[in-house]
């Protein structure tokens, strides 16, 4: 026989009641402390920008979706962080940030086991536990629809802010690859918002499918380079350390670019490395586009 206060706990994450009836213990999530390792002691000159953030999430309406894009080094990060790390009443922001600097933060599975410890958390309800390729997209997608609905219901809105889409390592050239970016609901549920960043290469990736919010030009917003970005070296460094140590077609797009100084098309390059235009265009679309610009 059902119990209506148990049934609401499993639902809603009553933590209480989830403790009294089943003795379980809820997930704890410590992501927010690799945020504070990613966010400047300071951010100046971005007061604007983060009212602006603000203001779309809390937004009673208009859309769901909103597109940061900047070129490098502009201080996405440093203003995605600051706003993931701040107080703002009323909205329930999970922040995930796609990078190489620490083990594992670069691709969908280190994405759902992030987001899905945070939604848990704030479900108060124990972590996903083991999840295998087949069952991982639905259990994100349960705990996301979930974690909004409670939200919802506490007069809050749950925020989902994805760092970095461009730096997306599980999104290569092979047909079984996955990306971020198709994880993400082109429908967010009971009112959430998302906030995606990237820089404007490579494009959108090819398993996101068609009319999905990514595809929306509308939804992009330019950010201008800010004065006191700080350019990080040690990660413009291990950037082309990673080309110049991967495949043979990522060191040949590297030396064979800086050989001619003032740039290569697409075709000159499938000449020069004795492929077709498509094999260049297919590296270009994936992670390893984030360091060439096209102009």
């Amino acid at each position: 026989m059902h119990n209506p206060r148990v049934d609401r706990a499993l639902q809603y994450g009553d933590h209480n009641v989830q403790n009294n009836f089943f003795g379980v213990v809820p997930a704890r999530s410590a992501y927010r402390l690799q945020v504070q390792r990613i966010a400047p002691e300071s951010l100046r000159g971005r007061e604007s920008e983060l009212a602006e953030l603000r203001a779309f999430c809390a937004a009673p309406r208009g859309p769901a979706w909103t597109w940061w894009r900047a070129p490098p080094w502009a201080g996405k990060s440093a203003l995605m962080s600051t706003f993931a790390l701040g107080d703002w009443p009323g909205l329930r922001v999970v922040p995930f940030f796609v990078t190489a600097r620490f083990g594992g933060q670069h691709d969908r599975i280190g994405f759902t086991d992030a987001v899905m410890n945070q939604l848990a958390a704030l479900l108060r309800e124990p972590g996903p536990g083991e999840v295998t390729d087949s069952t991982r997209e639905i259990v994100f997608l349960d705990l996301l629809t979930r974690a909004a609905a409670a939200a919802r219901q506490g007069n809050e809105r749950l925020i989902l802010l994805v760092d970095g889409l461009d730096e997306d390592q599980g999104f290569t050239t092979s047909h079984h690859a996955h990306s971020i970016a198709a994880l993400l609901p082109a429908e967010p549920p009971h009112g959430m918002r998302i906030i995606v960043t990237s820089r404007p290469h490579p494009p959108v990736p090819g398993d996101v499918p068609a009319g999905h919010p990514l595809h929306d030009p509308g939804i992009i917003r330019d950010l201008s380079p800010s004065p006191d970005a700080d350019v990080v070296r040690m990660d413009m460094e291990r950037e082309i350390k990673r080309l110049l140590q991967g495949e043979p077609a990522q060191r040949d797009l590297v030396g064979l670019i800086a050989a001619a100084g003032g740039g290569l098309s697409a075709a000159d390059l499938a000449v020069l490395m004795d492929a077709s235009v498509r094999e260049v265009a297919d590296q270009l679309a994936t992670v390893t586009g984030r360091s060439f610009s096209a102009r």
